[in-house]
């Protein structure tokens, strides 16, 4: 079975794959991974594993064909982050979910093509990673001191991005939908405004500038 490696772990195995033998469960697929490419050392325990592009519990069942990745801690940890990997919803609906959320509401922040006349041939995002986290979190505070029950987490990408990438995604829990949907748009607004993550348009004939609110 292939299993993709990303951040963290590709750099310590120095690949981007790894070809482990049999199927089983995620848990004794990362016992062979870690006997496999021992280097991995202590960091398979703090990542996760997505199958098929979900995240995976340590006893599911994997199967022949399936699309297998360990994904490492990104930046930050927890409900808020900012990593170069590519980003998924499913933990951060995990994270707000709960028996007392009668709504979740997921906002995806794609990069789009054009702006107005201006044609974007990528995004370059950079960050100041542990200040943005901090601020992510603080804002996060903010929504549940606003609206209380409220539950918030939030995944901003850096790096290099093509129309089409997900470059940030809110997720929020509360008891009923007007408070998720209002308190999802003010987290939003306030990473746009307040956390230090900025990018860089990139025309298609390689003309530049800076965004002042990313």
């Amino acid at each position: 079975m292939t299993v993709r490696l990303f951040g963290a772990a590709a750099e310590k195995a120095a690949a981007r794959s790894v070809q482990v033998p049999g199927t089983g469960t995620v848990a004794e697929l990362l016992q062979a991974l870690a006997e496999q490419v021992p280097q991995l050392g202590d960091l398979l325990p703090r990542c996760m594993v997505a199958v098929n592009r979900v995240y995976a519990k340590p006893d599911a069942v994997l199967h022949e064909g399936d699309e297998v990745a360990v994904i490492p801690p990104v930046s930050g940890g927890g409900p808020f982050a900012v990593t170069e990997e590519p980003l998924a919803a499913e933990a951060l609906m995990a994270a707000v979910s709960g028996v007392d959320a009668g709504a979740v509401v997921v906002f995806y922040g794609n990069v789009r093509a054009s702006t107005g006349d201006w044609k974007t041939a990528e995004l370059q995002y950079e960050a100041y990673p542990e200040m943005a986290v901090a601020e992510m979190e603080r804002i996060g505070a903010e929504a549940a001191a606003r609206w209380p029950g409220v539950r918030v987490a939030a995944s901003h990408r850096i790096g290099r991005l093509v129309p089409g990438d997900v470059a940030v995604i809110v997720a929020v829990a509360s008891a009923h939908r007007a408070e998720a949907f209002t308190a999802g748009q003010f987290v939003m607004d306030a990473i746009k405004m307040l956390v230090p993550i900025w990018k860089k348009e990139v025309s298609p004939d390689g003309r530049t500038f800076w965004v002042e609110h990313a």
